[in-house]
């Protein structure tokens, strides 16, 4: 009788402590909810991850996260490491996620990062909800931007957007398209295959309008990422963007040997920020 009062007592001990676990959350961030014209009953998490010592009296420079539902929490460290050491400067994250499941995530990046429908190619049919990248283009710039330009101490001429594989695709758009919005591009293995290079045919006729690249643009792909879809395509656009000689136009490249689609992306966030924010 004593022996079962005692694993009695040890199951709700161990119940109580169960029922006060928390969840895991990251210092120094901040998180709330936006919603929007461009998506009706569909409302976005914002995650900002702020320096360490956040000064109200001081502008920082901000990036714009993607695929913040998977990236969030390592963009934040990496950048905090390298903050720590004094190898980039003081920067403001800021993630745009869903905040729901891995399903509805997968299928919205598709949705949002993509610029066009592409119905012809294998790959293109396997995304039936992709070409919204110009509503998600208009979310950011009409209602995300303004907001956290509003809440947070901006440098509204050091902006950035980081992008990887769909989300590099969308960056790549964005770039010559709405080059307006961001000045500095971390675009990691993006999926520039789609559409037969819709980003390649974008950047030539940016390049035949005369208009002026003055931008900062890390661009980086694995030897592991697959040949048709990333490497053949990223390599054209970054030939092209060599031989124009954009005034004021910095690109750097970088080629990963020995990585994966997956892990080159930590490895080439690392040396992204430090690139492009390096002190």
């Amino acid at each position: 009788m004593k022996t079962k009062l005692i694993i009695c007592l040890l199951f709700f001990a161990n119940l109580s402590i169960a029922q006060k676990t928390e969840l895991v959350s990251l210092k120094n961030t901040e998180q709330f909810v936006i919603e929007s014209e461009f998506y009706k009953d569909e409302p976005f998490t914002v995650q900002v991850c702020l320096p360490k010592a956040y000064d109200n009296t001081r502008k920082y420079p901000v990036v714009y996260l993607l695929d913040a539902d998977k990236s969030i929490g390592m963009a934040k460290e990496i950048a905090d490491w390298l903050t720590f050491g004094r190898e980039i400067q003081d920067i403001i994250i800021v993630g745009i996620s869903y905040n729901k499941d891995d399903n509805t995530w997968w299928i919205n990046r598709s949705r949002d990062f993509v610029p066009t429908k592409d119905t012809l190619s294998a790959f293109g049919k396997r995304w039936s909800k992709a070409g919204g990248a110009v509503n998600f283009l208009n979310f950011v710039q009409m209602d995300l931007i303004p907001e956290i330009e509003n809440k947070f101490n901006i440098d509204t001429t050091n902006t950035g957007i980081i992008g990887f594989s769909f989300g590099g695709l969308f960056a790549a758009y964005t770039m010559f398209t709405r080059p307006e919005l961001f000045d500095n591009y971390i675009i990691i293995s993006p999926g520039l295959v789609w559409d037969n290079c819709l980003v390649c045919k974008l950047e030539n006729d940016f390049y035949n309008s005369g208009k002026i690249l003055d931008k900062k643009a890390f661009i980086s792909i694995s030897s592991e990422d697959s040949k048709d879809l990333i490497i053949e395509p990223t390599i054209t656009l970054v030939d092209s963007l060599k031989s124009r000689k954009y005034k004021g136009f910095d690109l750097i490249y970088e080629f990963y040997e020995n990585e994966t689609h997956f892990s080159g992306y930590p490895r080439a966030l690392t040396t992204g920020l430090k690139r492009i924010y390096g002190k």
